[in-house]
């Protein structure tokens, strides 16, 4: 039996979104994932509604941190820009995903999953390099990790 607490309460959320070696990344900037996940600029269809409405008002998410994070590194309210040394188009999720890991942790001096509940990552494509891409996304079961591949972040609850 599961426990109730994991579903319940507020969770603090963290969007990343990852740039390659190449420059590849989703096309739309820190500003427009930050309202699209959180609303903060006035989406009415978001993460947070859907997890609000689901939940009764039981789950929702937040993008204040209070002081465990500098403000100042966030590129918007709950996202955070990384650039990664490697090309998307030459790595496989696996190494993409530790990139990803590695930058957000030394940009925002955190060992992941540090201060967040979640943390969501959004990359511009998924290459076949040794494994599929036949996903929108993906999550690990009870875990603080999932990714978006391309525009699929747009739809997130």
């Amino acid at each position: 039996r599961l426990a109730n607490h994991m579903f319940e309460g507020t969770k603090k959320i963290l969007i990343v979104r990852v740039t390659d070696k190449d420059g590849k990344s989703v096309d739309e900037d820190a500003d427009y994932l930050s309202d699209k996940f959180f609303g903060t600029d006035g989406d009415r269809v978001t993460m947070k509604s859907g997890f609000d409405a689901c939940s009764f008002g039981k789950f929702t998410t937040t993008h204040d941190y209070g002081n465990e994070v500098n403000k100042n590194l966030l590129s918007a309210p709950g996202v955070v820009d990384v650039n990664i040394n490697i090309k998307l188009q030459e790595s496989s999720q696996a190494t993409v995903r530790a990139a990803g890991v590695k930058a957000v942790e030394e940009k925002l001096d955190v060992s992941l999953p540090g201060p967040f509940d979640h943390v969501i990552f959004v990359v511009e494509a998924c290459y076949q390099i040794g494994t599929t891409c036949q996903f929108a996304a993906y999550a690990y079961v009870n875990h603080w990790l999932s990714l978006f591949v391309g525009e699929n972040y747009k739809y997130p609850a």
